[in-house]
């Protein structure tokens, strides 16, 4: 960069960034631009699904925040469930600050560029706004230093002036030349200091927060129109300030849509209705009862196979908002109370509208009739179910099945909709039923109470409350994260893992935060304490409770999908060759899981990860250099040389307690890796050799272990052939069993009995 671009640089100062979006439903003819300004107060904005319209939750309420620091722009990852990926740096490290370059692209809501298994995701181009860089005038006059006379007069003080505040100050007049350089006599310190003022200390400035004038937050059984809403508390008020009114007319249904998706147990966030995660802004919002059922998450665990797909089919819908009449006002005498009083009987916000919803959910349970369910496969079952409903009851063509997928079953919920569709809840129907069910189900709804909508007391006419609070603003932005937190863990304790008995003690330290946040909510306002040197939130004991029990729990789930995913593989051994030195060939065989990124390198073996919580271990060993039997040899039945290799696991206690691998170089007749430790299980393995024989038939190797080739069974068991000198190399990916005791999963413990290492062949 040269001297010219530097010194250009140091004058812009970026004032916002643009997000433009040209993913679908936008498109580059047409993009959608969402503007994000710095906030001068502290230079930082947050970004969420709010800025977004977006009613996904893949993009978190408070996602990310932007950092501007002059010319540069940094983005920090607030704990986002998806994460957030950009084109210059790769995926967020959450909590860290990452430089967002001019022009480049970020993706919200996932931890890579998006394709076609993230289409919800967020994808955008980065345009910075930036102030128009001032002239720089170069001097019109070149003043020479002079030496300074100590004799020189210097002229009496001025009279002293009263300073005038910038604010009063006129602007300045931009055409009006500015003086580049200082031609001012520098003035002699006053020899007696007691004639000056004393400086006073300017008193420390107290952290307050303007309340936003319209919130809109979850409906709560205890709202009633025209009542008050505690906005540091979140509790509904049991009096009125208003005067009587009466609601007339009724809202009218808007457009539903529908949305279609395969459910998963690693996103089970999305079996909420998305009323339930919209959230306010200047409020400590009391947490809603979680909308998903236990049947659902009973038909996931039951169907947790490779061979069933569950599709989700939703239909949601809302109505126009209704508000309470525009005309109300106070009643006398409440406007001459004082400010703490009135909040007190009255609190911040009075509910003057709601918006009412409706939805049927369904729940399609498909045969895939491949053995494992790729996404290939999904996106078909999700094509098959929507076409199937779409099409309608009135059409006999309505096809329950296409080239992989047939649909089994369907279990439908609903809210808000006609009031005779309860008995739809009771059981599982036939395709045919529910195609029949669904419009009768959305025929004239009723709709059910889902947002409130809350406006502040100022917004009244004679009303003088302030909409100021002394909280630092960044309470209520840690609140909502607490309550994200909190709703994570409700639907966490669905999840399959946390039933098993094994994991008894992870579901109570995920139930303990619950009823501890439910606890201690109320009063986080005022709990929450600012760090007068970083100028942050300091973390409270209960957000590193919740925070805790999120990890781990995570950590948990992870583990079950993991080893989900590495039962659902294919359990072929593949063969592949590659042409090696002099003419030789280099023979592979694969099978399971392999090849993962190295973690840590241990004593006896290596941590490895396929990617968050995907975590595994790895073993290798290399044989002697393997010969083939001479003729006499073969008569009688023996060989000098090991024909198989073995990798098998044994107590701790046969070794004298010592853990890891033992035995190394005792044993002649196998080539054995003997790992003292934890039952494992085997989830994938590689074997390798070079060949100088012929390409076909090549060597040949043996697995008495039918179609399972030793997946995850608690060993492996290879024999080799030996009909030409060569060295075998394996190596073996394995994890400890007693951190994936799932028995939803069926993952019992193959014990293949054990090769009998002195047995003479």
């Amino acid at each position: 960069m040269s001297a010219t671009e530097n010194k250009n640089t140091g004058n812009v100062v970026v004032e916002g960034v643009v997000f433009i979006c040209e993913d679908p439903p936008y498109s580059k003819n047409k993009p959608k631009k969402f503007t994000v300004k710095k906030d001068d107060s502290n230079n930082e904005s947050t970004i969420g699904r709010k800025l977004f319209g977006s009613t996904d939750n893949l993009v978190g309420y408070n996602h990310a925040i932007l950092t501007f620091d002059r010319a540069k722009v940094y983005i920090t990852d607030l704990g986002s469930g998806h994460g957030t990926w950009t084109s210059s740096t790769g995926k967020l490290m959450s909590k860290k600050a990452s430089l967002l370059k001019d022009g480049s692209t970020i993706v919200f809501g996932a931890d890579h560029d998006k394709t076609d298994a993230t289409p919800n995701a967020i994808r955008a181009k980065i345009e910075y706004l930036k102030s128009r860089p001032q002239t720089i005038l170069k001097p019109i006059l070149k003043v020479t230093p002079t030496q300074l006379d100590n004799n020189l007069e210097v002229p009496a003080h001025p009279v002293t002036r009263s300073v005038t505040p910038d604010t009063l100050k006129p602007p300045d007049d931009s055409k009006k030349h500015r003086r580049t350089v200082s031609l001012e006599i520098p003035i002699k310190k006053d020899s007696n200091p007691s004639k000056e003022a004393p400086v006073q200390k300017r008193a420390q400035a107290v952290a307050s927060t303007e309340l936003q004038r319209e919130v809109k937050i979850p409906w709560s059984e205890t709202f009633r129109l025209g009542f008050g809403v505690d906005a540091l508390t979140g509790e509904s008020m049991t009096r009125t300030a208003l005067t009587p009114f009466k609601m007339s007319g009724s809202p009218r249904p808007k457009q539903s849509k529908t949305y279609v998706n395969t459910l998963h147990w690693n996103d089970i966030r999305s079996l909420q209705d998305q009323y339930d995660m919209e959230i306010g802004g200047t409020i400590n919002v009391a947490p809603t009862s979680v909308s998903m059922s236990t049947r659902i998450s009973s038909l996931l665990s039951k169907n947790a196979s490779a061979s069933t797909v569950l599709i989700q089919y939703r239909v949601i819908g809302e109505f126009e908002p209704e508000f309470i009449p525009s005309n109300v006002a106070l009643q006398n005498g409440l406007s001459d109370l004082s400010e703490d009083v009135f909040r007190e009987r009255y609190g911040d916000y009075y509910l003057a509208g709601r918006r009412r919803g409706y939805g049927c959910r369904m729940v399609i349970v498909c045969q895939v009739d491949e053995k494992s369910s790729t996404d290939k496969v999904e996106v078909e079952a999700q094509v098959l179910v929507e076409n199937f409903f779409k099409a309608g009851a009135a059409h006999s063509n309505a096809k329950s099945r296409s080239k992989n997928c047939s649909i089994l079953h369907v279990m439908i919920e609903t809210y808000g909709c006609t009031a005779d569709a309860s008995y739809l809840s009771n059981g599982l129907l036939s395709p045919n039923d529910a195609l029949a069910a669904l419009p009768k189900i959305l025929t004239d709804p009723k709709g059910t109470p889902r947002i409130g909508i809350l406006y502040h007391y100022s917004s009244l006419k004679g009303c003088n409350l302030s909409r100021s609070v002394t909280v630092h603003a960044d309470v209520f932005a840690k609140i909502h994260e607490m309550r994200d937190i909190y709703d994570d863990l409700q639907t966490y304790l669905e999840h399959p893992a946390f039933q098993a008995e094994y994991y008894t003690r992870d579901a109570e330290r995920v139930r303990s935060a619950i009823r501890a946040f439910e606890k201690k909510r109320k009063n986080l306002v005022r709990n929450l304490k600012l760090d007068r040197k970083s100028k942050r939130l300091q973390d409270t004991d209960l957000y590193a409770q919740i925070a805790e029990a999120k990890y781990k729990a995570e950590a948990l789930m992870k583990r079950h999908e993991f080893i989900a995913g590495v039962k659902a593989m294919p359990r072929k051994v593949s063969r592949t060759s590659n042409l090696g030195a002099k003419d030789s060939l280099i023979f592979f065989w694969e099978v399971g899981k392999v090849g993962g990124r190295l973690k840590k390198k241990m004593k006896h073996y290596s941590e490895v990860t396929f990617g968050p919580g995907f975590d595994a271990y790895e073993a290798e060993w290399e044989s002697p250099l393997v010969t083939p039997l001479n003729p006499f040899m073969k008569k009688f039945g023996r060989s000098d040389h090991p024909d198989q290799m073995n990798f098998i696991r044994i107590d701790p206690e046969e070794v004298n307690g010592e853990k890891g691998r033992v035995g190394d170089g005792n044993d002649k007749e196998f080539f054995n890796f003997r790992l003292a430790g934890g039952k494992v299980y085997v989830i994938g393995w590689t074997l390798s050799c070079i060949w100088d024989g012929k390409a076909e038939p090549g060597p040949v190797i043996q697995l008495d272990d039918g179609e399972n080739n030793f997946m995850l069974s608690n060993q492996l068991s290879v024999k080799l052939d030996t009909s030409r000198p060569t060295k075998w190399h394996c190596r073996i990916t394995f994890v400890f069993q007693s951190k994936y005791m799932f028995p939803d999963l069926k993952l019992d413990q193959r014990n293949i009995s054990e090769p009998d290492i002195d047995k003479d062949f």
